[in-house]
């Protein structure tokens, strides 16, 4: 993770997952977000399969 990124509770991230907040204001994951191969607004995801 690189960046402001906050998490709420309950926030589950699927496989190997990289999230990259290049803004200058901090992020924030609401309670119960799953990211799977997606990104929420203001997040660059990097995803990769193993």
């Amino acid at each position: 993770m690189r960046g402001d990124v906050r998490f709420g509770a309950d926030v589950t991230l699927r496989g190997i997952v990289t999230l990259e907040n290049r803004d200058d204001q901090p992020v924030f994951l609401p309670d119960g977000t799953v990211l799977d191969n997606h990104s929420p607004p203001g997040l660059d995801l990097i995803t990769e399969d193993t």
